[in-house]
């Protein structure tokens, strides 16, 4: 089965209650899991999987509708008048609420780091694992990644300590949504002006509950202090599907 006939363009952006769009989000996500491409080669199925979920709608599923889907349920699951339609177009948001025929943007921006969930990606491919808590340096050499192997992978057998963990994940969300104020206080962006809310999504892997009350105090301290024009900014823990809103 081809991956695209798992989303359409059409489903992906119907407009639905925060109900509809937890139970559709939770429905698209267990076929997608369970797509397999294929092949009769296990580690090109890998390969295949990774890269066709890496792009177009299963991307956009990923990384925008679900934590999209996620608020909706969190914030409006006792509403259902009130509805939601992502976007996956050339809009400059990635979905709407609509609230007593009010619309409100979301604009959602991932706090991680892209070039180590690369490298974690590749590892899989190839090994089936990641040390996805454990250190990687980089890539020696100057190889290009098509002529590269995961030998060329430089990582560490020892664990990222929690201190060193927490600070790169302040460091990312910081930097994320500091660009994104920045950007909500141009006059001729459609999400700015006071009705777009910002939702960040940030890595939590081996996040305590203690963590997270630190970073609600870190999130009013540094993110919500700087200057925006968006009605609010939530953190969304991409591991534990939980909300940091302040």
């Amino acid at each position: 089965m081809d991956i695209n006939h798992i989303l359409t363009e059409i489903e992906y952006t119907k407009e639905r209650s925060a109900e509809e769009l937890f139970e559709f989000c939770e429905k698209k996500n267990k076929e997608l899991v369970a797509w397999n491409p294929e092949h009769s080669d296990a580690k090109i199925r890998r390969e295949m999987r990774y890269r066709e979920h890496g792009k177009g709608l299963p991307y956009k599923f990923q990384y925008e509708l679900t934590p999209f889907a996620y608020y909706a349920n969190t914030y409006y699951g006792n509403k259902p008048e009130v509805t939601f339609k992502p976007c996956c177009g050339s809009e400059q948001y990635d979905g709407v609420i609509v609230d007593n025929n009010k619309e409100i943007f979301v604009e959602i921006t991932d706090a991680i780091d892209g070039r180590k969930w690369g490298l974690q990606k590749e590892l899989l491919i190839e090994k089936g694992c990641s040390p996805w808590r454990y250190d990687i340096h980089g890539v020696q050499g100057n190889k290009t990644k098509r002529n590269r192997s995961v030998s060329d992978i430089i990582t560490s057998n020892e664990l990222v300590s929690h201190t060193e963990l927490i600070c790169d994940t302040k460091k990312l969300v910081k930097e994320r949504a500091n660009a994104k104020c920045k950007k909500s206080m141009e006059q001729n962006l459609p999400y700015g002006q006071d009705k777009t809310i910002l939702i960040a999504t940030f890595d939590d892997t081996g996040f305590s509950d203690n963590d997270r009350e630190d970073f609600l105090d870190f999130k009013q301290a540094e993110v919500d202090s700087v200057e925006h024009n968006f009605i609010k900014i939530t953190l969304f823990g991409w591991i534990s599907k939980k909300f940091i809103s302040g």
